[in-house]
């Protein structure tokens, strides 16, 4: 319950915070998102990649994947970044290919139905975009 007042109350403020302050900010259109995308070096996006970022980015970290893995690699690491830079997927490209091996019992264990195919598979693709891969 408190949890839930306090969240109302954030909220509260900060639309009052946006209604008072809207009248002096000025539209600054693209540009500063454009800026950071291109500072943090984020490529754009195949339209392919976002359905393997959905069945990927399921994951609630309870970490029974690591256990079936049994050291290999961390399906919960990967689910977890495999989404968020594509020239991330160098960093990964081993442990995605040694977990494509134990795809089917991270399934089984999986409460979330995290795909950790799909993520292998996402990280592949970022690799070849990159040109790690031929």
């Amino acid at each position: 319950m408190m949890r839930q007042l306090r969240a109302w109350w954030v909220l509260g403020w900060a639309l009052l915070a946006k209604v008072l302050l809207f009248p002096f900010m000025r539209n600054k259109g693209a540009r500063p998102w454009l800026e950071q995308l291109h500072k943090e070096a984020i490529v754009p996006i195949a339209p392919a990649t976002w359905q393997l970022a959905t069945t990927a980015s399921r994951c609630i970290g309870c970490g029974l994947c690591d256990v079936v893995t049994l050291g290999a690699a961390s399906p919960s690491r990967i689910s977890f970044g495999v989404g968020r830079r594509a020239a991330d997927a160098l960093l990964d490209l081993d442990a995605a290919t040694r977990l494509r091996a134990r795809a089917r019992d991270v399934s089984r264990v999986c409460p979330a139905g995290v795909s950790v195919e799909a993520a292998a598979t996402l990280v592949t693709d970022n690799a070849r975009m990159l040109g790690a891969l031929d």
